[in-house]
This record gives structure tokens, sequence and C-alpha cells, in this order.
């Protein structure tokens, strides 16, 4: 491939994606328009899909959009939100529960209409240094999301590295 004809690729390849993104801004407008949501909530709800690799279609599949209509307009923009993190919840909570067999370990404790946050209690975090000084390596096969969470929150590098130094300090 020459190099022009390598550029007129790259442009090619340019001019699409613009012409994608112009057709999500149109979409996210509509939708918006047409949930009374706004704008700024549906953007910040699918940065938030993209953040946590979760599929929108997923998060707000058509149980979602038929309860959608019950919530009154003026909660409907918090909810779009709580919908985005209760969906991520669940895949956290799968995969943790899959690789060590902890349930129900993560919970949302709030959203301010740009992201949510969860539940971190003491009891959580000593779960994690139990977990982490029994079996260090049940945390290997989680999800990147999950892995993220857990450090993020938890704090679980920190659990793993001083669980780590008090087993080669015995």
């Amino acid at each position: 491939m020459s190099d022009k004809s390598y550029i007129e690729a790259l442009e090619a390849e340019i001019q699409r994606l613009h012409a994608n993104e112009d057709h999500l801004k149109t979409v996210i407008n509509l939708y918006a328009d047409l949930s009374n949501v706004g704008r700024s909530f549906v953007e910040n709800a699918l940065s938030l899909c993209k953040r946590w690799d979760v599929d929108v279609d997923a998060v707000f599949d058509e149980d979602c959009l038929m309860f959608f209509d019950q919530i009154k307009t003026e909660d409907k923009e918090m909810e779009v939100i709580c919908d985005v993190g209760c969906y991520v919840v669940r895949k956290l909570n799968e995969d943790l529960k899959q690789c060590t067999g902890i349930e129900d370990f993560f919970e949302l404790s709030g959203n301010d209409g740009a992201d949510f946050w969860f539940d971190c209690t003491d009891e959580k975090c000593e779960l994690l240094e139990k977990l982490a000084k029994e079996d260090p390596r049940a945390f290997d096969d989680l999800e990147d999301r999950t892995k993220y969470a857990l450090n993020e929150v938890y704090g679980l590098e920190d659990i793993l590295k001083a669980t780590k130094k008090k087993s080669f300090s015995r």
C-alpha cells in the first residue's frame, strides 16, 4: 500500500468515525428528549458503561425501559445512573462469586448523577484480608473491572502486598 492510499484510507476511516459520533449524538439527544432526562445524564450513563466495560444495551433492556416510564420525571435523571450502577454491581458480584465464592459483596451506596459509588465497610475489608491470607490466588481469575473495583474501593493491592509481607517475614 502506498503512502497516498494509506492516507486516503485513514481519512476515510476518520470520516466514518465522525459520522458514527454524529449518529450517537443524535441518538443521545433523541433519547434525552423522549425520556425527559438531561443530555448530560445520558452521556454520563454511556461514559460509565464504557468505563466499567458493560454493554449499554444490556443495562437498559426492555424491562428497564418499561419500568422507566413509571418513574417520576424529577427522579429519572438519578435513576439512569442508578441503573448503570446496579448492573455493574450485579456483574461484579457474579464474577466475585464465581472466582472466590463470596456472594453479594458489592453494594451501591449512592450516586450524584455523574457517578455512583460502592458501600465500603470494615467487615468487607476484613473479609478480603481473610481471603487474601487463606488463598491469595483466588483473585487471579477475576475480570479486570472486578479487580479495579476491589482495588479502588477496598485497597485489594495493598491487602495482597501486606499479606505477602507477613508470609515472607514468618
